[in-house]
């Protein structure tokens, strides 16, 4: 689906999506504080997230942010995103929090926006949603640590910078993690570029289409067999 297609919902607004299950490592405490400083500055912006966690526990680690405020009380996912949004500036008029869909549906949400915001903090795989988007000729403003750098590069994306790391610790204080954390200031004014060169950033999408176009199941069955010959030898049998 390219992104030359011609869009069936928001054609007057510049929608920013975000994807992935809400929580801290995924950073959209960073989206909120960068689609914030966007809202702030154009009266034609739109965000549309797809956020849904079915996991309470994971959502909870978003207490962890010093960026935003967390306070999402009870209810239905959605009404609680929507919560942190409004508490956070976020004007909900220009909101769209999609509830759970299926896969299948999340190709015409992806096609009926202008960029995907993906300043991850860490991703141990490389990141389906963001793969998605970019498969279908869409640009994304993203990092290119931990699982991204298989992925992103100066040549198919807007790269954010990172600035120092995060530290996670556990009861004891005993650091369980080190994450690259992505420079908010960079994400803000890769965000504004976004908005005012929209022809560069199309032809940064139909890069990023030719580019996972590449990364069919069967190349990568392949690499993977590849690399078990590689540490196993060819005595096994695949």
């Amino acid at each position: 689906m390219g992104p030359e297609q011609r869009r069936r919902f928001l054609e007057d607004k510049f929608a920013v999506f975000s994807g992935g299950k809400f929580e801290f490592r995924k950073g959209q405490d960073i989206v909120i504080r960068a689609y914030k400083a966007l809202q702030d500055r154009h009266k034609d912006v739109v965000l549309v997230n797809a956020w849904h966690n079915p996991w309470p526990a994971v959502f909870e680690t978003m207490r962890r942010s010093a960026l935003i405020r967390f306070s999402p009380g009870s209810g239905r996912g959605e009404e609680m995103i929507n919560r942190v949004l409004a508490d956070n500036g976020i004007d909900l008029e220009r909101v769209i929090t999609c509830p759970r869909q299926l896969n299948s549906a999340m190709a015409g949400i992806y096609h009926n926006t202008d960029v995907g915001l993906f300043p991850n903090r860490c991703e141990g795989g490389t990141n389906l949603a963001l793969m998605e988007y970019m498969a279908c000729g869409k640009p994304v403003i993203a990092v290119d640590s931990t699982g991204h750098a298989d992925i992103v590069n100066g040549s198919n994306a807007l790269v954010i910078a990172t600035k120092g790391e995060t530290i996670l610790r556990d009861d004891d204080g005993v650091a369980v993690a080190r994450w690259p954390e992505p420079d908010l200031d960079d994400a803000i004014d890769k965000l504004e570029w976004a908005y005012q060169n929209q022809e560069k950033l199309r032809d940064l999408g139909r890069q990023a289409g030719v580019d996972l176009a590449k990364f069919t199941w069967r190349r990568t069955a392949e690499r993977l067999r590849g690399i078990i010959h590689e540490v196993a030898g060819d005595g096994i049998a695949i």
